[in-house]
């Protein structure tokens, strides 16, 4: 009996700890340095929505630069262009990875010099007006 309810025990912890919390998760956040007098910055992430609901972006702001976009890089007849979003939708249990050559936060027109080991304040805000405020590491490589 009481091995049964060890076995037992023991089944029901494994199954909490495989399950992933319910929520919309932002990790590996990031900006590239980039040299003293560039224009404009980008910055990565992977965003998580571990919900039963779409969860759209809507806006970034940043008060380090003077617009914060979401854009995309695309080939196109071998040249990259940046596409801008003004928008950009995680469906319902799905990952969209902000990463080099792809997905990207466009920090345009810095206001200070920026270098690794700075950090930089950037807020989101989702169609229902939640606001997200996160902290992007300024790094040479991604973490």
């Amino acid at each position: 009996m009481r091995l049964a309810l060890s076995a037992l025990l023991l089944a029901v912890m494994l199954t909490a700890c495989d399950k992933q919390a319910e929520g919309f998760f932002i990790e590996n956040a990031w900006i590239r340095e980039a040299p003293p007098n560039a224009r404009a910055l980008a910055g990565y992430m992977l965003l998580d929505n571990n919900t039963a609901a779409d969860i759209t972006l809507v806006s970034a702001e940043s008060d380090d630069f003077g617009v914060v976009q979401f854009h995309r890089s695309i080939e196109q007849d071998g040249v990259y262009r940046m596409q801008h979003y003004p928008k950009l939708t995680v469906a319902a249990g799905e990952q969209l990875e902000f990463k080099p050559g792809d997905f990207h936060l466009m920090l345009m027109s810095p206001k200070r010099a920026l270098k690794s080991g700075d950090s930089v304040e950037v807020q989101l805000t989702l169609s229902d007006q939640q606001q997200i405020k996160l902290t992007l590491p300024v790094q040479k490589k991604a973490p």
